[in-house]
């Protein structure tokens, strides 16, 4: 997914759109180098992030500009007020350099989908497109997210646009349209979530009780994933059998890890029994004499 400027814009106009790294495009050079630093330390100063965001839609020709921002517990923006403020900010920088932007504020208190991991997601995303597949919260919000850049382009009538991103996933025009993305990139387009691997080594958990699932948290879910070896190991990541609101039976797999290297699994391990990013209800969290 590294590509030159030049190769990016051909390639859209060919395709309609691509998928690639942006650092790859060289178009905003000063902001790659304190990337590199913010990533391992877990920093994200809000002036730097605002710059870095709208630097690369300006330096990439954007005219519209639909902005993710989750919310909720272990996001990076803690409640709405906040998004709003966010959001807000956004906006009004986007005058600035004209660019119309409007920001989706979404529930980011949990994982929006089942898989956390580079391969893990690439294949969820390319299941549900595979198999048309409308329903889950994770093709809800992408289709809430779409569908509001199809309406500010003009292409769905307001407030209809969601649904128009739905039929292009039930129809199967969306799931062809990735297999033609991914080919003008270089990658094979024939390809299925299943030629996708996981890692060589995994461990699954069990819920200890009957119950159901209260709450999956952001932070232990993320460092589990980091330490499993995520980004840098493909294979590396978590799935998630159950979700919040679903009920579970003692012995049910709450979720798997994914790791390419044995002593990654054992880290990974060690950081899930000690943060139970997964939490039934009615589970005994300590005892206390």
């Amino acid at each position: 997914v590294a590509f030159s400027a030049a190769e990016v814009q051909e390639m859209t106009e060919t395709a309609g759109g691509v998928i690639v790294w942006g650092g790859s495009t060289n178009i905003v050079p000063a902001d790659d180098v304190p990337i590199r630093y913010e990533y391992p330390l877990k920093t994200n100063p809000r002036g730097k992030m605002l710059a870095s965001i709208m630097a690369k839609k300006k330096a990439a020709g954007s005219d519209i500009c639909v902005i993710d921002i989750p919310t909720g517990p272990g996001a990076k923006v803690a409640d709405e007020t906040e998004g709003r403020i966010l959001a807000g900010q956004l906006i009004e920088l986007g005058k600035r350099l004209d660019i119309k932007v409007e920001c989706a504020l979404t529930y980011g208190g949990f994982p929006i989908g089942r898989d956390v991991g580079v391969n893990l997601e690439v294949a969820e995303a390319l299941r549900i497109l595979e198999e048309r597949d409308g329903s889950g919260s994770l093709v809800l919000k992408s289709c809430a997210v779409a569908g509001i850049a199809l309406e500010m382009a003009g292409v769905a009538a307001r407030g209809e646009g969601a649904d128009a991103a739905m039929r292009l996933i039930q129809s199967g025009k969306a799931h062809q349209k990735m297999l033609d993305i991914i080919e003008i990139q270089g990658g094979d387009a024939k390809v299925k979530s299943s030629d996708l691997p996981t890692g060589a080594f995994s461990y699954s958990v069990e819920a200890p009780e009957d119950g159901y699932v209260i709450s999956i948290s952001n932070r232990p879910v993320i460092d589990i994933v980091r330490a499993a070896g995520s980004p840098a190991d493909h294979g590396a990541g978590i799935h998630l059998h159950k979700k919040v609101g679903e009920p579970v039976k003692k012995g049910d797999t709450l979720y798997t890890i994914y790791a390419d290297k044995e002593w990654k699994l054992s880290k990974a391990l060690k950081i899930a029994e000690e943060t139970t990013p997964v939490r039934i209800s009615g589970m005994l969290i300590s005892r206390v004499a």
